[in-house]
């Protein structure tokens, strides 16, 4: 079990104590109390016995994993958080999306902030760091201080949402490319942005209860501190979506990017087809075993029935190569024109500026030259 005491003292600063517990002198408050343990350990219990906390509360947060919720006890009110464990940077190595978050139950008191957790929590060793070099964090009572916890677990989310915006670039990329790992990885990374959903829906509706709470636990600072939050957590529920959004998108990329390559390949086996069945017809009916096949007793019968065939596969593959089926130079002048709708607005105004340009020039020659 590992404890950490914030310590306020007169003068304002905060102290942070290990693993240590001492008497406070007169003018200390004790801000906040963090405590990572397994729960439903009897030293947890007997640490928190001096806080008097709903029985039922601190079991359930003991033995039941909860989503994130408020509950509100009159002289305490327990808050549950959920906080990344690590950033979506690569999501492959992330494992379960189901471990993706930790599970912090906030205990609240007009004094004290109490915060319990199984895992190492980024977001509360971070804001810890925070209140050491700057004890202006500290102020405003331990409602503040969980609004600014709060907030630090919402920003590390737009984060790694951010690192999944880029993911979904890469998948796009690769479903545009047909990609045979691109079904895996869609998978792998449907799995984490739906155990992230499933944890910042309800936390942005319990961030709105709070703000709106009337318990005279949380004062007005702390309210006003998470009606900001709220805005950050609906921020951060909305880019998921366009995340979300951006996968589906990608899917329809990887099948139409299946269903050209199929075309292509169908488009080679017919312009074969088309060749080669005409020859074979022509090979089949002078393969006949008759006798009075016209040209047959002659001894150039042979190659002029095999010009022929050369002249047949050679007018077909023209034909072809006019139509486009098999001119490189035509796929070539689509990929550019599929470049230019792509490009920024400014580029794509700027080559229609010139191209409008280009075309007026001879007719103000002509024009000028009639004058």
């Amino acid at each position: 079990m590992t404890v950490r005491r914030y310590v306020r003292g007169v003068d304002g600063r905060v102290s942070v104590a290990e693993n240590e517990h001492r008497e406070l002198t007169d003018g200390e408050t004790l801000l906040w109390l963090d405590v990572r343990a397994d729960p439903s350990a009897t030293s947890v219990a007997t640490l928190l016995e001096s806080f008097a906390f709903d029985a039922l509360a601190l079991d359930d947060a003991a033995n039941e994993p909860d989503l994130p919720k408020l509950d509100d006890f009159g002289d305490h009110i327990l808050v549950v958080l959920h906080g990344l464990v690590d950033d979506l940077g690569n999501v492959e190595d992330l494992g379960d999306p189901e471990l993706l978050t930790v599970e912090i139950d906030c205990f609240l008191t007009a004094d004290t902030l109490v915060t319990i957790r199984k895992a190492a929590s980024p977001a509360i060793d971070a804001f810890g760091r925070q209140i050491r070099r700057r004890p202006a964090l500290a102020s405003g009572g331990p409602g503040e201080v969980l609004g600014r916890l709060a907030d630090v677990v919402c920003r590390r989310y737009l984060a790694a949402i951010d690192d999944l915006d880029d993911r979904v670039d890469e998948l796009t990329d690769m479903a545009l490319a047909a990609d045979a790992r691109f079904l895996e990885q869609l998978t792998e990374t449907r799995g984490y942005v739906a155990a992230l959903r499933h944890v910042l829906r309800p936390q942005r509706e319990m961030i709105d209860q709070l703000r709106r709470t009337t318990s005279s636990i949380l004062a007005d600072g702390a309210r006003r501190r998470f009606s900001d939050v709220h805005d950050l957590a609906d921020r951060t529920v909305r880019e998921l979506e366009t995340a979300r959004t951006g996968l589906t998108d990608a899917l329809g990329a990887y099948q139409g990017a299946e269903a050209r390559r199929a075309t292509e390949v169908t488009k080679v086996l017919t312009v074969y087809a088309a060749v080669v069945l005409p020859l074979s017809l022509v090979a089949g009916i002078f393969g006949m075993n008759f006798d009075n096949i016209p040209g047959s007793e002659s001894a150039t019968g042979f190659w002029i029935v095999l010009a022929g065939m050369s002249l047949l596969a050679l007018g077909s593959l023209t034909v072809f190569a006019r139509a486009g089926w098999i001119t490189p130079q035509r796929r070539h002048r689509s990929s550019e024109a599929r470049a230019r709708l792509v490009a920024p607005p400014a580029e794509l105004a700027s080559s229609l500026f010139q191209q409008a340009g280009e075309t007026l020039r001879p007719r103000r020659s002509r024009d000028n030259r009639r004058s």
